[in-house]
């Protein structure tokens, strides 16, 4: 893979095993990414987790799910990264409580992720030092190459993302021909654009082509 563009490798659920993840890594080798709740099923508080590997040294990615919040409790966990100094936080809808370990449970979502960013930039202090704050994305899925598709990443990109992370069920190949019909949406040049992939289908192949305006890679565990 090349060496200029980011890798960001998300965790799995279990904290428990952290400590013998971080054992084997170093920093610097990665962005360290820490699921919210994935799956619908409950886990360490991702503030507390995302803590831990900041405190050690690890650059690190926070999911912030809108199933579980309204828009208080949102921007309460913004501020709380940013106190933190996290580098990354990708807001992303959450698997619905029916399809989780606790069915009964309630899901909020109060805002969806474009209306959780556009939420955000009226909360955040970003006219002053906020700026030096975490990076600011969206996960959002790479859908047919057709004038609906357009107008979504428009919307998307109205927000002032500063990354997306483009989940795919494509070939990679196939992304480079997404990128080309969707850049002639204004903005999409100026953001960055992280490639969701699963970590083992990358697991034995070091010699991935990202398209040029990929910035990076997301394993997803």
């Amino acid at each position: 893979m090349n060496e200029t563009k980011i890798t960001i490798t998300e965790l799995p659920g279990d904290h428990g095993i952290d400590d013998l993840i971080r054992s084997k890594m170093k920093p610097g080798e990665t962005v360290v990414g820490i699921p919210d709740h994935e799956g619908a099923s409950p886990g360490l508080d991702a503030l507390v987790r995302a803590s831990n590997w900041k405190r050690a040294g690890f650059r690190v990615l926070m999911q912030l799910n809108c199933r579980d919040r309204n828009r208080i409790d949102l921007a309460g966990r913004y501020l709380g990264a940013l106190a933190l100094g996290l580098d990354y936080i990708v807001i992303v809808t959450g698997l619905h409580t029916s399809l989780g370990t606790v069915p009964e449970a309630k899901p909020v979502y109060d805002l969806d992720p474009i209306q959780t960013m556009s939420y955000l930039r009226t909360i955040e202090p970003f006219d002053k030092k906020a700026r030096s704050g975490p990076m600011t994305g969206i996960r959002t899925h790479v859908q047919n190459r057709d004038e609906f598709e357009l107008n979504r990443l428009k919307r998307l990109l109205e927000t002032r993302p500063d990354f997306l992370l483009i989940h795919s069920n494509h070939h990679i190949q196939n992304l480079a021909a997404w990128i080309n019909h969707c850049s002639q949406v204004p903005g999409l040049d100026q953001t960055s654009l992280f490639f969701e992939m699963q970590s083992e289908a990358i697991a034995d192949n070091n010699t991935i082509d990202l398209p040029e305006l990929i910035t990076g890679l997301y394993l997803k565990y």
